[in-house]
């Protein structure tokens, strides 16, 4: 291990008293599933509270007064004993979620992900490498679990065999990996929480919705400077710190591993071709006036089959070179095996259909509680008495954002819990849904590198020790630090330069509401 090394470790041990108080206290938190109920619990217990108590607001799209629903009156209880059920079968997202993950599901278990990602790694050379490394880790976050898992110990192998430090390969990959999340090359995750965003704005506008690409303009773009700034941390920062690697890996690390055979090359062929027809098929499906891609006045946008349908569009971008891949490789030769992907890819969604039963409880009753829309006109009101200028309100929710997230790793999770409050609280403000959204998703990558709470990390360590057996928790985060300390200030900047712009942040997705 190099001096440099050492220095590293060092500096990790004497921050570990503030990295053990930020373990310590994530480590209490408690699993999500018994947040949630705790969280309907206080809610249905307030709400008996704030009813007794009189407390009301008016309503600043109608003109009504609000009143708190009290769940512990009779009627309230009736309530709660009739409609568990409904609540979970309601939630907008478990539709989408499920949709998604099935087929995405397909590209993983065929081994589209994992090939693709290899190859595109392979042949980087020089300074290209770092580069390269970030973007497909930024690109592959559409790729969910499997970038996680796949990007850091094969950037690590790619880093080692051009005689770079694979420690910090695997550093770039998962930094990218995780702040990949702010962007959307590769339209997907937004139809995770979007269902989330509209739910809560319908508090203030019961008829309000945004589409999945309303933010896509901003997301684009973000990708490049994500890519950008992880590859300049990791050439400025990171590999001097680390020095140069003069260890022997332990285990068999080598960048033959991540060789493709001719058959998987094939495969990934096919499955590109497949998706270049795909696309040429939806263009000119949307070229005739009279398209059934387009609204009745004729558009492409506005309340237009293909916005509306984006669901589905997107879920065959996932299925068609999942099949084909698998299909050429030999992983699909009867109906039945892509039947079984499916299924397994279900399977995998188990614990998310369970932990959003209790969020779904959660959501419904602090929504019909009005508890939500008071606190969101309270709120709001309390912000526009501050005078505070919107470009500090967006930057405070940033930041807040990137620091909830070192507790809560999951930004959907974290999501369902801080849309309700904070979509109507903000469109009092005459924030857009669509611009909060993608606030959101800024804030919540810029600490992803570093949250000790990301099951990832820990996958992350194993292989870091292959290279480094004294590698800790401490060395991770230490270096994460850096990432995540570039990510938060870029996603702050961006987020302001975006506003004084005053350009939409995707398609139908202004800024303000007015």
């Amino acid at each position: 291990m190099s001096q440099t090394t050492k220095a590293v470790n060092q500096s990790a041990a004497k921050k570990r008293s503030f990295l053990d108080l930020v373990e310590a206290l994530g480590n209490k938190m408690p699993h999500p599933f018994v947040l949630f109920l705790w969280l309907t619990l206080i809610v249905v217990v307030l709400s008996a509270i704030l009813s007794t108590a009189g407390v009301s607001a008016i309503h600043p799209a109608t003109g009504e007064a609000l009143y708190v629903k009290n769940f512990l009156s009779a009627h309230g209880l009736r309530y709660l004993l009739l409609n568990f059920v409904s609540n979970f079968q309601s939630m907008p997202i478990l539709g989408s979620v499920l949709s998604l993950s099935i087929a995405s599901g397909v590209c993983e278990m065929s081994g589209f992900f994992d090939s693709a990602i290899k190859m595109g790694l392979k042949n980087a050379k020089g300074i290209g490498i770092v580069i390269v490394v970030a973007f497909v880790g930024v690109l592959s976050n559409a790729a969910g679990d499997a970038a996680w898992v796949l990007i850091p110990p094969i950037a690590g192998m790619i880093f080692y065999g051009a005689g770079r430090h694979p420690l910090a390969g695997m550093f770039c990959g998962y930094a990218a990996v995780a702040g990949g999340f702010a962007t959307e090359i590769v339209p997907g995750y937004d139809m995770l929480i979007v269902p989330v965003t509209n739910e809560a704005a319908k508090m203030i506008d019961p008829g309000f919705s945004i589409g999945y690409l309303t933010a896509y303009f901003a997301l684009f773009i973000s990708a490049f400077f994500v890519t950008i700034i992880v590859s300049f941390v990791t050439v400025k920062f990171i590999e001097p710190r680390l020095g140069t690697y003069t260890g022997k890996p332990e285990g068999i690390v080598n960048t033959g591993e991540i060789e493709v055979t001719p058959l998987q090359r094939k495969g990934v062929r096919n499955a590109v071709i497949a998706l270049i027809v795909y696309f040429a098929l939806i263009v000119i499906s949307c070229i005739p006036k009279n398209s059934f891609m387009r609204s009745d006045t004729g558009s492409l946008i506005f309340d237009a089959p293909l916005m509306d349908g984006m669901l589905f569009l997107i879920l065959a971008l996932f299925l068609i070179p999942g099949v084909t891949y698998g299909l050429t490789v030999k992983k699909i030769s009867r109906i039945g095996d892509f039947i079984d992907m499916l299924v397994e890819s279900a399977k995998q969604m188990a614990p998310f259909i369970v932990m959003l039963f209790a969020i779904a409880q959660f959501i419904r009753i602090f929504s019909d509680s009005n508890i939500g829309a008071m606190l969101a006109v309270k709120g709001g009101e309390l912000l526009k008495a501050s005078n505070m200028p919107p470009t500090l309100i967006i930057v405070c929710f940033i930041i807040l954002v990137a620091f909830i997230n070192i507790f809560i790793g999951s930004a959907g999770t974290k999501w369902m819990l801080l849309g309700p409050v904070f979509v109507p609280m903000l469109m009092q403000l005459n924030f857009h849904p669509a611009f909060i959204q993608f606030a959101y998703r800024l804030g919540d990558c810029s600490t992803n590198p570093l949250t000790p709470l990301m099951a990832y990390m820990v996958i992350m360590l194993t292989y870091a020790k292959k290279y480094d057996k004294n590698a800790g928790m401490g060395t991770i985060i230490s270096n994460m630090a850096v990432y995540s300390g570039f990510l938060l200030v870029f996603a702050c900047i961006y987020a302001v330069v975006w506003m004084l712009t005053g350009l939409p942040v995707g398609i139908n997705g202004p800024i303000y509401l007015s």
